[in-house]
This record gives structure tokens, sequence and C-alpha cells, in this order.
């Protein structure tokens, strides 16, 4: 667990050494496991047959998958910004220069853009003012983080977009426009269905209609739907599905509800068994009843994207205030910068259907959210550094 300030005024700073993604969603976990098994059996059996055993996630492969620890950068050419028109340390946007070598990169079919040390201005404001990677094999290099030899990406405005929702359902939400967008593309192809009966929570085996779309080490999403609005039973309420057996207050009903009929979350294939069934790297977290129709989509978000030696800066002056303006209490022409922009307006890096990717010794300083990701996994984070002002979140 990482805590870190989010509703601070002046400055802080926070470094985090390792974080390991291994899926953006939450789950509701209770004490007791499916089998009533108690902390003490569920320990032997861990240590008897490893974390292929019921119940027990196996958080070894969180972040990016490679367990050697080793990035597939072997083909990648290097593309220098500067021969593509980006300038260090003076005062003119390089956003453009900087997006025609990544560009140039994906059309060799991945690259690492490699910055030399000094300051690039991101002119910001909208998607032509921001960098943006939308294929695989992408690769942002600096020389350093921190020190004489930083490159740093300098954010000089806020987004000015103004569409906003439920964080990664909307490919155009304000804060897309940081720093980096880093943007894969959701799939709506339907590989397998689960077989009709309760799937309990901790089961790994999965027979499913057919394998025929499914290989082994592949990555998916499972998907399930909510099928009887505002009942109060567990077997047909998804909601209540996740969170019992608490009991949720009115106005933890009004905000889940909003969102909890459909669930979804991304998963890997261990193996095919047969022609239906297969073994998932890691358990189902929760009963998945034949009422929520449980399903398998793809999962072809973009992979093997790296950032490295970097440091983020921006212009945003901070004094920040929980879904506030500043200044404080103002109105109309009185607002020197909206509640909106203090909140969302100055991100250095989102990132939404990505997996096996990776964040490594890169310093974020003065921005009100540093990193955002959604409907990601198998992402490592490594060698962190959050600085400056106090802000809204510092990883989401």
């Amino acid at each position: 667990k990482v805590a870190y300030p989010t509703l601070l005024r002046g400055s802080f700073k926070m470094r985090l050494s390792h974080l390991f993604i291994t899926s953006v969603c939450i789950f509701f976990l209770g004490l007791e496991t499916a089998a009533g098994d108690t902390a003490e059996e569920l320990w032997d059996n861990y240590l008897e047959i490893g974390a292929r055993g019921r119940n027990l996630p196996d958080f070894s492969y969180a972040g990016f998958f490679n367990k050697g620890g080793t990035h597939n950068l072997d083909n990648l050419n290097t593309h220098n910004v500067t021969t593509y028109g980006a300038i260090p340390n003076d005062t003119e946007s390089d956003s453009l220069a900087i997006q025609r070598a990544i560009d140039a990169a994906s059309l060799d079919g991945g690259g690492i853009i490699y910055f030399p040390k000094g300051r690039y201005v991101i002119s910001g404001e909208n998607y032509n003012g921001v960098l943006r990677i939308t294929s695989s094999n992408i690769v942002l290099r600096g020389e350093a983080s921190n020190g004489e030899f930083a490159s740093v990406l300098y954010l000089e405005n806020a987004s000015k977009r103004s569409e906003f929702g439920l964080l990664g359902s909307n490919p155009l939400d304000l804060r897309s426009v940081a720093t980096v967008s880093i943007e894969g593309e959701e799939s709506s192809q339907v590989l397998a269905r689960f077989d009709s009966r309760v799937w309990e929570r901790g089961d790994r085996v999965i027979s499913v209609d057919s394998t025929e779309f499914l290989l082994p080490q592949q990555t998916i999403l499972v998907r399930l739907t909510e099928s009887n609005v505002g009942s109060d039973d567990e077997t047909s309420n998804l909601v209540k599905a996740l969170t019992a057996p608490f009991e949720l207050t009115g106005e933890e009903v009004k905000t889940i509800n909003q969102y909890g009929n459909q669930v979804e979350y991304v998963n890997k294939i261990r193996r095919v068994i047969d022609a239906t069934t297969i073994e998932l790297y890691q358990p189902l977290r929760f009963n998945h009843n034949s009422e929520f129709s449980p399903h398998i989509l793809a999962f072809n978000g973009l992979n093997n994207i790296g950032i490295e030696n970097l440091k983020f800066e921006s212009a945003w002056p901070g004094q920040y205030i929980h879904h506030a303006p500043f200044p404080p209490n103002t109105t109309g022409g009185e607002v020197v910068r909206s509640a909106r922009e203090q909140d969302y307006g100055w991100v250095a890096l989102w990132g939404t259907w990505i997996k096996d990717s990776w964040i490594e010794n890169v310093t974020f300083e003065n921005y009100t959210q540093n990193i955002i990701l959604s409907n990601s996994a198998y992402i490592t984070l490594n060698d962190i550094v959050m600085d400056g002002s106090g802000g809204h979140a510092g990883i989401s």
C-alpha cells in the first residue's frame, strides 16, 4: 500500500520505488474464502502447491508480464527528437516535432524516441499540442529524470477540453489532453462464453462454449452484465454480488448503481486445456453467476510501451483545494482557474487500454494529476518521484 497526500496546500515530495499493476480495477474481497479456509490453511496450501491453488491471486505476475524483467527492445530503432526539429531549452513548442518522431517510429513498427538532455516545451490545450502514442512498441527515453542531464517535458497550458465522465469511459475526456497520452483501443470482439453455472470465487479452470479463438498467454477481458436491475437478490444483482456481505449506505448505493450494471476486468490465459476448457492465471475474485452472462472479449490494447529516464514538469502554479476554483470561494470574473482545471486540467501521463508496459525512473513535478491509467493491466511503475505542489491525485 502507498499513501500519498491528495489535499495538501503547499508542496510535497514522494518517492515510489516499486508499484506493480496487475489490473486497473477494484475488487471487494471478504476475509473468508469460498471454501471457508482459514488464513493458516490458505498459507499452508500456498506453500505446498503455490498460487495455482484456489483463492490466492498470484501477484508475482503483477506488472510487466515478462517475469525475467527484460523488455523486448532488440529490434527497435532509435529516433532522436532533435533530428525531427525539436530544440531543447528554447521557448518554442516542440510538440509537433516530437510527434513527428513518434509517428515515424510507429510506421517502423515501433521505436525508441530519444530526448537528449534539456527542456522540451509541450504546448498542451488540445490534442495537437500534446504527445500521443497510438501504436505498440514505443519507448520515450531521456538521459536522466533529474539533475544537469535531465530530459524535461514541460507542459505549458492546461487542457481546454470540456468533456468529462467516468474514468476510462470516454476517449475525449479532458484529462486525456495530458503531456503524454497513450491511447489503445477497446475491442468488442467476443471470443467465448462461460458455461451456464455458478463459477465460484477462487476458480481458475473454466469451461466455455469453445476455445477456438483462445490461446495460451493471451490477455483477455472478462465482462459481466447486470441482469436484474433493482433486485435485492445477490445471485442476480451484480453490485450486491461484488459488495456482499457489506450493507451500503444510501449514497454508496446511488453512486455504485450508476456504474455497476456492467463489470469487466483483465486476466491472462495460462493454458488451453481442451476444446472447451481453459485455465486462468488469476482466480475469479467473486462468484460469476450465469445470470450475469460472463463472457470473454479480446483485449487488443497497446503493449510494450515504455516511459524512461524523463522528468515531467508543468506551468501549473498549484494552490490546490479539492473541487474548488482559485482563488477559493470566487465566482464569475473573479475566478483565475476553474475548479475543473485545478482538479483535472494539468495531467502528466494518461493511458487507456495498455498492457505489458512500464514507467521507470521518472519524476513528476507540479501536476494536479500525475499518472492516470484505465482499462489497463500488467504495468510496472518503478523509481517514480512526485514533487512540487500537492494536487488532486498522484497515481490513479
